[in-house]
């Protein structure tokens, strides 16, 4: 499906690595769909409590 109004796929195989305490990295690989249509993703983060595990949406 391509056209006007048409977003892409969210990224794939998302995965952190060099977890330190001011910063992590994050890496991922393209949507599947209309995958070269995207030029910018914005990460957000916030603190979470230390007993509650965190869940993937993707």
């Amino acid at each position: 499906m391509k056209g006007y109004n048409v977003l892409p796929g969210p990224p794939r195989d998302v995965g952190v690595s060099n977890i330190h305490p001011n910063f992590v990295l994050l890496h991922w690989s393209p949507p599947e769909m209309l995958g070269d249509s995207v030029t910018t993703y914005h990460a957000y983060f916030r603190p979470i409590q230390p007993s509650r595990e965190c869940e993937s949406k993707w």
